[in-house]
């Protein structure tokens, strides 16, 4: 029986190596990653939220991971810690919701080079204290630059037959 890749844990998009095993670079090699990383976006709010902040116990600080969905989605991902006393049972991934347009146009190169992204919770409103009745989550996404610029394929104005035919 063969079974199908179809979570993005099993496709090996998440960076936790503490909690899935997934091989993590030497310590030198992150302090050199950290040096390098600059902010990218400084808040964004994440729509079609599909968790509730009161039960879900998110608190701000907390990492995310962004893994892309088809063509055209990038779906935010954070580790809900078990809740079962003196440590029992695992951590579970929650999909908190989607970027929005310009963010995820941003981000999207970095992410198809499966450039290291340091993607954190920077604001949290509760729906009970909002005046719209809505949760509201917001990130903010550190990395490289040169991770976010898409490749330019350049290509020649004028051929070498059309310089030879003009000199003639």
């Amino acid at each position: 029986m063969i079974l199908a890749l179809n979570t993005p844990l099993d496709l090996g998009c998440f960076d936790n190596p503490i909690l899935y095993g997934i091989q993590d670079l030497s310590p030198q090699q992150n302090r050199a990653e950290r040096g390098r990383m600059q902010i990218l976006i400084h808040k964004t709010s994440l729509h079609r939220l599909e968790v509730k902040l009161r039960k879900m116990g998110i608190v701000l600080g907390d990492a995310v991971q962004l893994v892309p969905e088809g063509n055209d989605d990038v779906a935010a991902y954070f580790i809900v810690p078990s809740r079962f006393p003196f440590g029992f049972g695992k951590p579970r991934l929650v999909r908190a919701g989607y970027l929005g347009d310009p963010a995820k146009d941003l981000l999207m190169p970095a992410l198809e080079k499966n450039a290291p992204l340091r993607v954190r919770i920077v604001a949290l409103e509760a729906a009970h204290l909002s005046a719209d009745g809505v949760d509201s989550v917001s990130i903010s996404v550190w990395g490289n630059p040169a991770d976010i610029v898409r490749s330019v394929y350049r290509t020649a104005i004028y051929s070498k037959s059309r310089i030879s035919e003009s000199s003639l």
